[in-house]
């Protein structure tokens, strides 16, 4: 090829990129819209997480489970003031309730324990715990 052909070749191979780069650019404006509502959104509409810490992962008959919660709230999972009371359940294989416990909330921060007694017997059990504010958004919310 001649070196004429060349030089044209890459001058629209350089109009190309030139003209790429200039839409990025422009893209980018749409992702800072989208960012900025979606940051309105998750201010407007916080999500409340309860986030819990046990002393050990498996217990025998008449242990103390010993656990401390911490609510957080937003993406930096700050904690979180929204709630003053966490509800702590020791919940069964058929999805019943064995135990109840309400705590208050300190700061974003609860502890409590359950006792292991005779009445529960030996098996495979969940805590779960969530705050009024979590009830709002439904069960998948609940840790």
């Amino acid at each position: 090829m001649p070196y004429k052909t060349y030089i044209i070749l890459a001058v629209i191979i350089r109009l190309c990129l030139l003209n790429y780069q200039t839409y990025a650019q422009t893209d980018t404006s749409f992702l800072t819209q989208a960012h900025t509502l979606l940051e309105k959104q998750s201010a407007a509409f916080p999500v409340e997480k309860v986030y819990l810490q046990t002393d050990k992962s498996n217990y025998d008959l008449f242990d103390t489970v010993w656990y401390k919660a911490y609510t957080v709230i937003g993406k930096n999972h700050q904690l979180s003031a929204l709630s003053g009371v966490l509800y702590t359940e020791l919940i069964n294989v058929k999805d019943s309730v064995v135990s109840r416990q309400i705590l208050h909330l300190i700061s974003g921060a609860a502890w409590g324990d359950v006792v292991l007694t005779g009445s529960i017997k030996q098996g495979d059990y969940r805590l779960r715990a969530y705050t009024n504010w979590m009830r709002n958004a439904g069960p998948e919310y609940f840790f």
